[in-house]
């Protein structure tokens, strides 16, 4: 009587949680996985794989996902419905996966919906009563020397880090075979020293996938030159698709004669006036499903600034309609802030360098710059905030909400940020970071 082998859990369950993708995925995430699947059933697949979809239309998902997808490439389903697949795995997990973000603020996104929340509970695409045995083992980077301790490593399903842990020496610790399957978030942040160390350990022993919104240079050169696209959706597409909502940029302009006497103050007052106009018109004329209010987010250059735009706000439409958010916060004072965003009590959110990537939430519709953005990709990252449509159940939203981005020509690279962030032109030479 042969003996039967158990495989490892991605491969083990990978067909029952296939099963339920029809109806716990959207479109785009299904034609992703599919053209991943397709991609590495190829006799020799070039490695790394890209998948371009832009900020928005559901990339979270697909990492979720993937590895039970490429783990049920060559399983057959078992002729008892009762019993795991049978036939051998094209790839066996039977070590972890790696999955890279560029920082802590995706990487607390990325554990809450692969362990804590799960996106795939969530969706019903593994079942409540069966996600202690199906959901995978995550463990969280820490610290650096998390990364020595290559038998705890081994004994989980994912292993989740952002980049910054992976600098010092540290090849010398993990055997290069560490990993089966190797997970780029944001990888517009690829070529950086530091990534290109992390890929080029892995990739002889690991599948390699780069998820991305921003797959060019602005010398139309592809951010990762030994890959390929395993799946593109472009902006124009997502936004016909009604993936993603269509932006429209309001660049305010100076009044004639006024230039030199017109302080950052004012500049400040008039953008703001007008994201609040266009708040209430959006209100009254197109209400987001469940009558939620429309929200903003502002981008401001300092902590300094940031208080001072919400203190101009509170002043002018309500005080405690408008909060800060950024680094220096206490934990204890960021969960309090972020509770109060999530239940949308709040009209406008001044952020300086956090919630531009890895922050989703569908009431904010307004984009307001109020610094030099600087990098093309963060003013996409940025942007992007509020392009998530808004779904109450099966219910779309009205169609004619867009993406308002409002800024002033004080701000002197926005128009060209917008103009290379439309044509998908997004990575300067000088941009990788």
């Amino acid at each position: 009587m042969p003996f039967t082998v158990l495989h490892p859990k991605f491969n083990r369950y990978s067909l029952d949680v296939k099963e339920n993708y029809v109806n716990g995925l959207l479109p785009q995430q299904l034609e992703a996985l599919q053209s991943l699947e397709e991609w590495f059933q190829q006799p020799n697949p070039r490695n790394p794989a890209v998948v371009s979809m832009p900020t928005g239309s559901g990339k979270t998902g697909i990492l979720c996902c993937l590895p039970f997808t490429l783990g049920g490439i060559g399983l057959q389903p078992s002729l008892d419905n009762n019993n795991f697949p049978t036939g051998v795995p094209r790839y066996r997990f039977d070590r972890p996966v790696l999955v890279i973000a560029p920082g802590v603020q995706i990487a607390d996104q990325l554990q809450q919906q692969i362990h804590r929340d799960p996106f795939l509970v969530c969706r019903q695409i593994i079942p409540d009563q069966f996600k202690r045995d199906v959901l995978p083992k995550v463990h969280r980077i820490n610290q650096a020397g998390d990364l020595q301790n290559v038998r705890f490593l081994g004994e989980q399903d994912v292993v989740l880090a952002n980049a910054q842990k992976f600098r010092g020496a540290w090849e010398n610790g993990l055997p290069n075979d560490m990993f089966r399957l190797v997970i780029v978030d944001e990888a517009h942040h690829y070529p950086a020293p530091t990534w290109s160390r992390i890929v080029e350990k892995f990739q002889q022993h690991a599948l390699v996938v780069f998820v991305t919104a921003t797959p060019y240079r602005m010398d139309g050169q592809f951010v990762v030159d030994e890959g390929a696209f395993a799946y593109h959706l472009s902006l124009q597409s997502a936004v016909e698709r009604r993936i993603i909502r269509q932006t429209d940029l309001d660049l305010l302009r100076f009044q004639p004669n006024r230039e030199n006497n017109v302080s950052e103050d004012e500049i400040y007052r008039r953008v703001l006036e007008r994201v609040n106009q266009k708040q209430q018109n959006k209100n009254r004329a197109h209400p987001l499903p469940n009558k939620i209010a429309h929200m903003a987010m502002a981008i401001t250059k300092s902590t300094k600034e940031a208080a001072k735009v919400e203190n101009l706000w509170n002043e002018a439409w309500g005080e405690g309609s408008a909060l800060s958010y950024y680094s220096e916060l206490s934990d204890n004072e960021k969960k309090q802030r972020m509770g109060r965003i999530r239940n949308n009590q709040v009209k406008l959110i001044v952020v300086v360098a956090m919630l531009l990537e890895g922050f989703d939430h569908p009431p904010v519709s307004i984009a307001a710059i109020l610094t030099n953005i600087e990098s093309a990709p963060k003013f996409a990252q940025f942007i992007g905030r509020a392009q998530r449509i808004s779904r109450s159940q099966a219910t779309l939203e009205d169609q004619a909400i867009h993406a308002d981005i409002v800024s002033h020509e004080y701000y002197d690279r926005q128009e060209e940020n917008y103009r290379r962030f439309i044509s998908e032109e997004l990575i300067g030479i000088n941009d990788e970071q």
